[in-house]
């Protein structure tokens, strides 16, 4: 009798394995005060010493010189939980990008990416929003959205000129499908709640995810100083807030495509 029980008992607990849900995305951070488990450390590439601070309610952007042609990258990714592959996830932020560019041909670029954690330098999914000297002069940031299978980037959509110089910017993912979907919101997820308007959908099946895959996160910023060297650097005005994980997903596109024919509806799109 002892012995049946037990057998009953290591099948009941093999159901529930099977049956227990993948882990997924959740969470927010208003950047009010360091919260340790939330990020991992910073990663800085390149020159200027670009760094990310929690500083007056958000996530402040500076950096210092750089000479001609110079550029430097910083980024952290959402550290307290992974996106699942077999459930619906959005991630998104507020980003702020309301400073004087420090040259004629300095840019600065936010950016939020989803990415394959095993491949994370050549699967990912961007949207991001760029600040210039001449972007100043026509009055608004630059959106784009952009995709890579095996390290080779495409459009996700058309980019598009912003309309304020600040904008939520969130990446949904489509379970069923596969698909990572990019988008934006110009008034904020602070005024008249979120209403994104898609950029278009990425097909990611290529990357060969399996149930026991993730997605990750990232916050990533760069300064670049173009043909005019950046003498002074920069400290404010370019930040981010409110970043939020959710497990469903909040960006729909207006169409979708299908799988086999993506590179067709890709065109179509950005025609």
């Amino acid at each position: 009798m002892k012995q049946s029980l037990r057998v009953t008992l290591v099948g009941l607990t093999c159901c529930v394995c099977v049956l227990r849900a993948q882990s997924n995305f959740g969470g927010t951070d208003d950047f009010s005060s360091v919260v340790v488990g939330n990020w991992t450390a910073d990663v800085v590439e390149g020159t200027g010493s670009p760094g990310l601070t929690v500083s007056g309610d958000a996530l402040q952007l500076t950096g210092g010189p750089l000479a001609i042609g110079e550029s430097g990258r910083v980024y952290r990714d959402w550290a307290l939980n992974a996106g699942a592959v077999n459930a619906d996830w959005t991630v998104y932020a507020d980003f702020n990008l309301n400073f004087t560019p420090g040259s004629l041909t300095h840019t600065v670029e936010w950016a939020l990416f989803a990415f394959n954690p095993a491949d994370t330098h050549n699967e990912y999914a961007y949207v991001s929003m760029t600040w210039n000297f001449t972007q100043l002069m026509s009055g608004f940031p630059l959106l784009e959205s952009k995709g890579a299978i095996a390290g080779s980037e495409s459009a996700i959509g058309s980019a598009r000129t912003a309309s304020a110089s600040t904008a939520t910017l969130g990446i949904s993912y489509d379970a069923s499908n596969q698909w990572l979907i990019t988008g934006y919101d110009l008034n904020g997820s602070l005024t008249g709640g979120l209403n994104f308007e898609p950029f278009g959908v990425f097909d990611i099946s290529a990357w060969g995810l399996t149930s026991g895959d993730t997605f990750g996160a990232r916050i990533f910023a760069e300064s670049r100083a173009g043909s005019s060297a950046l003498s002074g650097g920069f400290g404010s005005g370019a930040s981010v807030d409110d970043f939020t994980a959710l497990s469903t997903a909040a960006i729909t596109a207006a169409a979708v495509p299908e799988p086999a024919n993506f590179a067709g509806w890709l065109a179509a799109w950005a025609g």
